[in-house]
């Protein structure tokens, strides 16, 4: 959790305690830890044709899109360009990049995440 933050020391350590409740050992991290694993790094992987479902499906996608992400995002921050040009009403949204937050915009900047959501629904169309 720390490590997908901007700031790693921010989170105070009862939301941290949150985060890590489900998980009362080790062995318990075993899906959370295999989960990297699921991203498709050769064209045989198993979980390529899912993903090629997926991209499918979101590039067909005709309602109302919103596609946030971080300057700071260690995990998927250069993923935004390819989700607003692969939503085709994602294309010609306004860009929107939260400053100063990685990967858990939720934890580091909330109170931004909620403005643009509610901006988001306030447009119309």
């Amino acid at each position: 959790m720390r490590n997908g933050l901007a700031d790693r020391d921010s989170m105070d350590p009862a939301t941290l305690a949150a985060y890590d409740a489900p998980f009362p050992d080790q062995t318990y991290k075993a899906g959370p830890r295999a989960l990297p694993l699921l991203v498709p790094l050769r064209p045989e992987d198993s979980i390529v044709p899912d993903m090629r479902r997926a991209r499918a499906f979101l590039g067909a996608w005709q309602k109302p899109a919103l596609v946030l992400f971080s300057d700071r995002d260690s995990v998927t921050g250069g993923w935004q360009p390819f989700f607003r040009q692969l939503i085709p009403s994602a294309r010609n949204r306004p860009q929107t990049i939260v400053r100063d937050a990685g990967h858990f915009l939720q934890e580091e900047k909330g109170e931004v995440v909620a403005q643009e959501i509610e901006g988001f629904l306030a447009m119309p169309g």
